[in-house]
Formats: C-alpha cells, structure tokens, sequence
C-alpha cells in the first residue's frame, strides 16, 4: 500500500508540471504571434470615451450628414421655432388636450429632407410631451404652421417655406417679418422672459446665439 501510494503522489507530480509546462507555451506563443511591427493598445485612460469622435454628428439626424446639411437643418428648426415660439397651441376638442402650450415649449422634431434638383428641403413636426403630434387631427392651427423650408445646395439661401398643403410659398419680405427676419424684438422678449419653458435645443440655440446668457 506504502508503494502504491507514492506511486500515485509522483503521477500528480507529473501530470501537474506537465500542464504548467503546456500553460508556459501557450502564453509564449500567444505573445510570439503579435508579431514584433504590432502596436499595443493605449491605457484605457488614453483612449477616447465610446461615441466621443462622433458627438459632433450625434445631435443630427443619419440623414443630415454634411456640414452644409448641417447649417440648413440648424437654420430650419430655428427659423420655425422663432416664428411660431410665442403662438398658442389650438387643441382640437376631439384630441382630448386642455394644456395651454406655446409652440416654444413644444419639440421640433425633424421629418425627412427631400432633395429636388439642385434644391434640398428640410421637414420639421411639432410634438406635445414628445410623442402626442401636432397634426391635423389636434390642433386647429395645423394648416398656418409651416413645416419647412426650401434651399439651394450651392448657397444659403432660404428659397421659400413649405406649408403643410405642400404649398411653396415666399413669404412676407422685409425687416419686420418674421418669415423674412426670425428673430424679431417681440421673439427675443420672449425667449428671454419664459426661457425656463422653451424646449431645450430651442433654449440652448438662442444661448449660441447670443440671446441668452448663461446657463439658468
């Protein structure tokens, strides 16, 4: 029995190094196959956050990719929000809302762009509580409320505003029309006045551009 057992201990003795043995190599060769021309990857803290590179496309829609689409998508959404920002939301009594919202504090959510020859359009809709649209069906005013607007891809020029009939239309030319000149001195009251109720890219807009101060 004496025998047997240290028999049995000198077996676990070897398979034991044997498998150290097998370990070693394994890591030796797992090394060796990076190849010397391999570059190791930076610390953790080196490295950018995930999604860092792309924050500056984050805030745009997958359609609205180029730097000029950009600039129109940004000239769209704040041209309509400075037009219609200090107008009150006309519910529909069948759409069962009683709020009383000025489309300043609503959100302006992209649509789609259509590109028409050398012109490109850009679609906007405005949201109650961020999912309830304001459509036809819910407010009264759906008709009056432009959608979007038109420009031509070698300038940036706003050619003409689309209307929900899908009508083109230039509107009211001249230094006191809001369609013509957004950010009339009516519409700075009102962003300055009731900055805790507009929507927060409207709000963060106006900051970028000088209308606002710092942060409430």
């Amino acid at each position: 029995m004496t025998v047997s057992k240290k028999y049995s201990k000198r077996n676990e003795v070897n398979i034991e190094n044997k498998l150290l043995c097998l370990v070693a190599g394994l890591c030796l060769i797992g090394y060796s196959c990076q190849g010397p021309g391999r570059k190791e990857a930076k610390p953790t803290e080196d490295q950018p956050a995930a999604g860092a590179l792309a924050i500056s496309s984050s805030d745009y829609p997958t359609a609205v990719a180029d730097d000029w689409s950009k600039r129109m998508y940004d000239k769209t959404r704040w041209a309509l929000y400075c037009i219609y920002c200090d107008d009150t939301c006309r519910w529909q009594k069948t759409s069962g809302i009683r709020d009383t919202v000025t489309f300043g504090g609503l959100e302006l959510r992209f649509d789609r762009m259509e590109t028409l020859k050398d012109t490109v359009e850009f679609y906007f809709n405005f949201y109650f509580h961020d999912s309830v649209k304001c459509d036809a069906n819910r407010i009264g005013n759906y008709y009056a409320i432009v959608r979007g607007m038109g420009f031509r891809r070698s300038a940036d020029t706003m050619l003409y505003y689309i209307f929900p009939s899908t009508m083109r239309y230039f509107r009211q030319k001249g230094p006191e029309s809001r369609y013509d000149q957004p950010l009339q001195p009516a519409v700075r009251e009102y962003i300055q006045k009731n900055q805790e109720r507009l929507n927060g890219w409207f709000r963060a807009e106006a900051r970028k551009r000088g209308v606002l101060g710092g942060s409430i």
